[in-house]
């Protein structure tokens, strides 16, 4: 084999051998997971689960449009993250007793390691509620997804 073939495929399998470890050290970036749960308090002092909550998470500085995601029957979600800083919002506030309740805070996503976040009353900016249906008496009803899980476990049917 020609000294000259055989330099060009030693070049060839270098080449190779940087691009994937270049490509490897690349899409190696560890996800974290965040864990947000979101609860109110009822008159009874009871944690109350916010079901089917949309929370905006953007990254900091902002490089794309905000990830919309949405909270389960019981008021959690757990989202995959880059490491980075983010900013977690409500997209819209939550009506609760005649209050609109609303978050936002920043966390920072670190690899390797899970983040919690807990949206309460307590952490909440609290607005007028928004507009409802007057139908069924306006602004002071709740979500009708938190009057739903007050009656989850119980002999009423809600249809």
């Amino acid at each position: 084999m020609p000294r000259e073939t055989l330099f060009s495929m030693l070049r060839a399998l270098m080449l190779a051998s940087l691009v994937a470890v270049v490509s490897a050290a690349a899409a190696g970036q560890e996800l974290a997971v965040l864990h947000v749960r979101v609860t109110l308090t009822d008159a009874a002092q009871s944690a109350v689960p916010v079901p089917r909550h949309a929370l905006l998470i953007s990254d900091n500085p902002s490089t794309s449009a905000p990830r919309r995601v949405v909270t389960g029957a019981d008021g959690t979600i757990d989202v995959r993250l880059r490491p980075g800083s983010y900013t977690i919002e409500s997209d819209e506030p939550v009506a609760f007793h005649g209050k609109g309740y609303q978050w936002a805070q920043t966390i920072t996503v670190v690899a390797g390691r899970d983040a919690v976040l807990e949206f309460t009353a307590q952490n909440a900016d609290v607005v007028d509620a928004p507009a409802t249906s007057t139908a069924t008496g306006g602004a002071n009803d709740a979500d009708p997804s938190l009057v739903l899980s007050q009656w989850q476990n119980s002999v009423v049917s809600v249809w």
